[in-house]
């Protein structure tokens, strides 16, 4: 069985913020297991898959343009 990530810990994974890692959670965006004192907790795969079908390729942005 895979390692289990608290919510700061999923979220650093993740590069955002734990605001936004429980945002997801409410939306049904990601797979979590919440424990009986409201602790949020993540599976190691859950968080690869998520990082593997969620994550936008920096080579197709479009070239930013500098302020004047």
């Amino acid at each position: 069985m895979s390692p289990l990530y608290s919510t700061v810990d999923a979220a650093k994974s993740l590069g955002v913020s734990t605001k936004t890692l429980l945002k997801w959670c409410r939306e049904k965006r990601i797979t979590y297991i919440r424990y009986p004192n409201g602790a949020f907790k993540f599976r190691e795969e859950t968080l690869n898959f998520f990082l593997g079908h969620h994550t936008v390729l920096a080579t197709n942005a479009p070239p930013q343009r500098r302020a004047a």
